[in-house]
């Protein structure tokens, strides 16, 4: 079961500060409580859909963080946005480091 991305005591929400594309189609995720951790991007790619426009790596390599998370904008498209949600970075991202923060 997953839970909101809320720090134990505060209640202050967990969010992305820093986002570093990485080779492969990954994402080093930084998080406002100390966490680190590397996203693989590949397989929402290679299910087609919005995200196959991010097989270009230069449109990959992109990416900023706004509203907490990972996005990508683009002007020349439809869809001006794509982003993945915080709860996924998160939950599904591999952890890089050790260290965990907790208020």
């Amino acid at each position: 079961m997953k839970y909101t991305l809320t720090y134990r005591d505060s209640g202050d929400l967990i969010r992305a500060v820093n986002i570093e594309p990485l080779e492969n189609y990954c994402l080093r995720v930084s998080f406002s409580n100390g966490e680190v951790k590397r996203f693989n991007v590949l397989p929402l790619i290679n299910k087609g859909g919005v995200f196959a426009q991010l097989k270009d790596i230069n449109k990959f390599n992109g990416v900023k963080i706004a509203y907490d998370t990972a996005v990508w904008s683009f002007t020349d498209r439809e869809i001006d946005d794509i982003d993945i949600c915080i709860e996924s970075l998160y939950w599904d991202g591999e952890s890089i480091n050790a260290k965990k923060m907790y208020a």
